[in-house]
């Protein structure tokens, strides 16, 4: 009898403010075949909000005002976080999605930023995620130069 290989179920929740991040989670999930979610401000900031009150809410680990509810990543047997980063630290929209985040999972974090670097909240990040009794599969700093923003995002 030949043997059947299944895939594991994959889930990849991403923010993006600019679509880079977005460009980086489509070509992921189309690689991967994984199932996709955008996390959307429930009002778009302007860039001068992004940036002031954007950046001091990513310090603040602040969440933000969301477009309808996150998925259920129960079933999910992985699961991907990517986010930009604001001011050194992951965007608010991350820490919407670690409230949606189930506990005893396996996560992949990519970050997304113009200084390829989220050195100085990483401790905070990871602490937030075994926070949830979850494991750190994988942390990945991207610069955004390196992302192909040319990548299609997918219709919702």
């Amino acid at each position: 009898m030949p043997t059947v290989e299944y895939s594991k179920k994959t889930a990849i929740v991403y923010y993006s403010w600019s679509g880079t991040t977005g460009s980086f989670a489509n070509k992921l999930a189309h690689d991967s075949d994984a199932d996709l979610f955008r996390v959307k401000d429930r009002k778009r900031p302007d860039l001068f909000s992004a940036l002031i009150k954007g950046c001091a809410d990513a310090r603040n680990r602040m969440p933000i005002e969301t477009e309808g509810a996150l998925p259920d990543l129960w079933s999910y047997e992985k699961i991907i976080f990517c986010c930009p980063v604001w001011a050194g630290y992951p965007a608010p929209a991350f820490n919407n999605m670690i409230a949606a985040l189930p506990a005893g999972k396996a996560v992949e974090l990519y970050f997304i930023s113009a200084s390829g670097s989220s050195s100085k909240s990483a401790e905070g990040t990871k602490a937030l995620i075994a926070g949830k009794n979850c494991e750190i599969a994988a942390y990945q700093d991207i610069f955004s130069a390196d992302v192909d923003v040319r990548y299609k995002l997918r219709k919702f």
